[in-house]
């Protein structure tokens, strides 16, 4: 068979593609960043475990703890992150600088770089330590039940 017509192929694109390394946890969106209400960083960190399916503290350990020094990480004389985890996790959203590096291991591990948004960081300049962090946990039913009833992501607000 003797062919008259020559065809014409696709062309391919040969050069090399900028294909960025994958997270290690998965980049949830922020919630509200900007606004009044917007997400709080013990918040963040309290349902990404539930988009790995995974208990907080598995993450804290297995995901979190090889990013930080050993003496931040478990029972150092200041209480390490597992002390932060049970015990203070006001000081999470508040204005302590050593929340940096923990700010820094979940930027590392998502990929993100606008965590230090979810805290009171950008304020600790203007606002005495610890003044305005509640020692409980405050919230409202109402947010949570029309955030729920709408189908919108259920999180505590940094306020």
């Amino acid at each position: 068979m003797k062919l008259n017509k020559l065809e014409a192929y696709e062309s391919w694109n040969l050069e090399k593609l900028n294909i960025l390394s994958p997270s290690r946890l998965y980049p949830l969106e922020l919630v509200g960043v900007g606004m009044p209400y917007a997400e709080s960083l013990i918040s963040y960190i309290a349902r990404l475990p539930e988009t790995h399916v995974v208990t907080t503290g598995i993450l804290v350990q297995n995901a979190l703890a090889p990013f930080l020094k050993e003496e931040d990480t478990f029972q150092s004389k200041n209480g390490g992150i597992d002390q932060i985890f049970f015990h203070h996790t006001k000081i999470i959203n508040g204005i302590e600088t050593g929340i940096i590096k923990l700010i820094h291991a979940l930027d590392s591990l998502t990929l993100r770089n606008d965590l230090k948004f979810l805290t009171m960081l950008n304020w600790a300049e203007r606002i005495p330590k610890l003044i305005f962090l509640h020692s409980v946990r405050a919230w409202c039913r109402i947010y949570y039940e029309n955030w729920h009833r709408n189908e919108q992501i259920i999180y505590e607000p940094l306020l």
